[in-house]
């Protein structure tokens, strides 16, 4: 049962509505028959009087508050289901309000709620010529998952490339790739790695859904493909069929944090999920990483689609300020500090990536103020290199402490450990080494 269907079911929300609907009902007919109204204008009248907006407050107590984000179907849609069931004849006599409303949510249930699926849409394009090692590694993970199942597994990228893996899911919804589609250019020939959005939701929500979430998983795989370093040690596809201990053995050690393919160890599911609860988490009022997440998200799917270098890389330094910023003065010497605290190990280097990071930062009022119109979209590319770095950083150190039973600690108390461990070597807990350090190295 979706969930929101078992929130309409609420007894105390059905008695509520019931005995509100009778009540507009009676005054209705009363109106129809003793002032000479038409039903429909009787209808207005008791609604107005009638007190009908209590049954939306009750919708909103029992149901809209409660409601998972995203949603299967919006607060507008349930109402316009209700209101065009409920906009009925003045016999009184022939109306049963209780079955009415069980009629109601059979509709949302069975009517409006159903299996869909979206066309597929691309979530990653990159040039077919590559090894493209950013699709692999996420394949090996998936691989090494079935191994551990059991199953019978074949060591072939080309069949694993087309094979149905869901990214991510949540509320009867889920998101799941559907393989990659090649399209040949003049020059290249270009893969498009291709999603689909499916499960129980109203045609209306698939298709808004859809919309919402093609560019903001364009910028989260962009963000993912952008920290993975360039290595020529691919391994090799193997014909032969096993789940024998030698393939899971080598499959655990390619995805490990130790492995010798340093572009592996970046897992786009791992990055998807992640990114995509906090997209959609509750956001509280005080300052969260879940709020600067998403703030951050929405920035950096912003700054991809901008055709100005200008503006994007405005949006990509708001978006760093968004996940580290504070609201106090020297923002651009402390950001600069604590970016470097983040993403560089060695204590010795964190001087260069300040002064790299500082440097970037104020390039975005020059570049605004138009006193520095060359190599605007060099500096975007450093500009989205560091802000995907950090994102993903953000995200892989939450994903580890939950992983590890850790509480996760509030965006000013991580703030403040980055500075009191500033002096010492390696990297914040659970935080992968990633190749943004070769734009101060």
């Amino acid at each position: 049962m979706c969930d929101v269907v078992a929130l309409l079911k609420n007894q105390k929300l059905k008695k509520q509505v019931v005995a509100t609907m009778q009540s507009v009902y009676s005054y209705a007919g009363t109106i129809h028959d003793n002032y000479d109204k038409d039903w429909w204008e009787a209808w207005q009248d008791a609604e107005i009087y009638g007190e009908a907006d209590k049954i939306d407050h009750a919708f909103e107590k029992y149901v809209f508050s409660k409601m998972r984000s995203p949603y299967n179907i919006s607060p507008r849609e349930i109402r316009d289901v209700f209101e065009e069931l409920w906009m009925g004849s003045p016999d009184l006599e022939t109306i049963d309000f209780e079955t009415m409303y069980e009629i109601f949510v059979s509709r949302i249930g069975h009517g409006e709620l159903s299996w869909r699926r979206s066309d597929p849409f691309m979530i990653y394009s990159f040039e077919a010529d590559d090894k493209d090692e950013f699709i692999d590694g996420f394949l090996y993970g998936s691989l090494y998952a079935r191994v551990k199942k059991g199953e019978d597994v074949k060591l072939d990228l080309n069949a694993l490339r087309n094979s149905k893996e869901v990214l991510w899911s949540k509320n009867w919804m889920q998101i799941t790739l559907e393989g990659v589609n090649y399209v040949p250019d003049e020059r290249k020939t270009y893969g498009h790695l291709l999603a689909v959005l499916e499960g129980t939701m109203s045609a209306l929500t698939c298709q808004q859904l859809k919309q919402d979430l093609s560019p903001v998983l364009q910028s989260i795989a962009k963000s993912a493909a952008l920290v993975m370093p360039d290595s020529n040690s691919v391994p090799q596809e193997s014909d032969s069929q096993s789940n024998s201990s030698d393939l899971e053995a080598f499959l655990r050690e390619l995805i490990s944090p130790s492995s010798t393919f340093p572009q592996l160890k970046i897992n786009l599911k791992l990055i998807v999920s992640e990114a995509m609860e906090a997209y959609f988490a509750p956001k509280p009022k005080k300052d969260s990483f879940e709020k600067r997440l998403f703030n951050a998200i929405s920035l950096l799917s912003q700054a991809d689609f901008q055709q100005n270098p200008a503006v994007g890389l405005a949006l990509a330094i708001t978006s760093i300020e968004a996940l580290l910023g504070e609201n106090t003065g020297e923002l651009s010497e402390k950001l600069s500090l604590d970016v470097a605290a983040l993403l560089e190990p060695s204590v010795e280097k964190r001087n260069a990536a300040a002064k790299f990071v500082k440097r970037l930062y104020n390039s975005r009022s020059r570049v605004l103020h138009g006193e520095d119109s060359v190599g605007q979209k060099h500096l975007y590319e450093e500009a989205r290199l560091l802000s995907s770095s950090i994102l993903l950083s953000i995200i892989s150190r939450q994903s580890f402490l939950r992983r590890m039973g850790i509480p996760t600690k509030k965006p000013k108390e991580f703030l403040s450990e980055l500075r009191e461990n500033r002096f010492e070597s390696n990297l914040p807990m659970g935080v992968p080494e990633l190749n943004v350090r070769s734009l101060w190295q």
